[in-house]
């Protein structure tokens, strides 16, 4: 069996993903390795996998009907509030924020991954 937190994988928080997991296996009472492979989709479609995470888009969408909702997590920090979030989006100076959508055409910008139907770099 394996598990996977792919939500959270920068090496600044690999520790505190680690406790989590941990965490979980006991209370599971499983000894499923983490996956940190590189395509963080991988784990949701193998048949050995235990508990991963997921965003709701990806959840409702390319996964509908392939994986079970067991828990939707809490978070405890700006922009959340208990299951619900927001995402954010950021100019570099004062005085540089968009005042309309179609604003920052030309600039560059991320977005969190294509299947989020967020609009394509412009």
């Amino acid at each position: 069996m394996i598990a996977s937190l792919p939500m959270y994988v920068w090496p600044e928080v690999r520790e505190a993903t680690d406790a989590w997991w941990a965490g979980l296996a006991r209370h599971f009472g499983v000894a499923a390795s983490l996956d940190r492979g590189p395509d963080h989709t991988a784990p949701w479609h193998r048949s050995d996998l235990l508990f991963s995470q997921t965003c709701g888009y990806p959840f409702t969408h390319a996964l509908r009907g392939r994986l079970r909702l067991v828990a939707t997590p809490h978070y405890g920090a700006d922009g959340c509030n208990g299951p619900d979030y927001c995402s954010m989006v950021f100019a570099r100076e004062a005085g540089q924020q968009p005042r309309s959508r179609a604003e920052p055409r030309g600039c560059s910008w991320a977005f969190p991954q294509a299947d989020t139907r967020a609009p394509s770099r412009s």
